[in-house]
């Protein structure tokens, strides 16, 4: 899914990427609440228009999007801002670029994000840190256990790290065709080396271990 959205990236300038992509929570112990919020909408890709849309879908067949131009979004309710103590709204637990709030107000609505279940269980729908959802009815469902959300931006950054690495290999190959082994190449070398550590630890981080 990656791989298709960084193609639709390239093709057309409209495509701004995944909302995993254009957000991210401003601290660590957000991260699974945050994912949980996004829900459905996390690898969803954030477009400038509905045209744009219907182009991606038309070049790489069925998938979903949200026009920046035409999703419904509701204002912030600045009454949750001070609700209760111990719980935030989640539009203000995420980072993202003023060009796609949009994408994330839809995305977020009047979500809380909350320290604890105790604060959570006296509001409507909320997300605890983690991962824990409480529902108007009195439903509880979720934990830590059953959502691997919180990887997602862990995931962007391995990502993010062998990207990185492979386009400095394929600069490497080409500085060694061009001339002989010089300490530019060495600066390469050691940069390939720093990064393949980075995604070993960052895969390590992931997997647990």
């Amino acid at each position: 899914m990656l791989r298709i959205h960084i193609s639709l990236q390239r093709i057309f300038p409209g495509v701004r990427g995944r909302a995993v992509d254009l957000c991210k929570p401003t601290q660590r112990k957000y991260e699974t609440g945050a994912s949980i919020i996004l829900g459905r909408n996390i690898d969803t890709a954030v477009v400038d228009q509905e045209r744009t849309a219907i182009k991606c879908i038309d070049r790489a067949g069925q998938a979903t999007f949200l026009p920046l131009n035409t999703i419904s979004t509701k204002p912030v309710n600045n009454k949750f801002r001070s609700f209760t103590r111990g719980a935030r709204l989640a539009a203000d637990v995420i980072q993202y670029e003023p060009l796609v709030e949009r994408a994330m107000l839809h995305a977020c609505g009047n979500a809380l994000a909350c320290d604890t279940v105790d604060v959570a269980r006296y509001i409507y729908t909320a997300v605890t840190l983690e991962g824990t959802v409480t529902h108007k009815s009195g439903l509880i469902t979720g934990g830590r256990s059953t959502h691997g959300g919180g990887k997602k931006w862990e995931e962007k950054d391995v990502q993010g790290f062998t990207c990185l690495r492979d386009n400095l290999v394929v600069q490497l190959q080409e500085l060694n065709r061009s001339k002989p082994r010089g300490k530019a190449d060495e600066n390469v070398i050691a940069e390939i080396t720093r990064l393949e550590s980075a995604i070993a630890a960052s895969h390590c981080s992931i997997c647990g271990i």
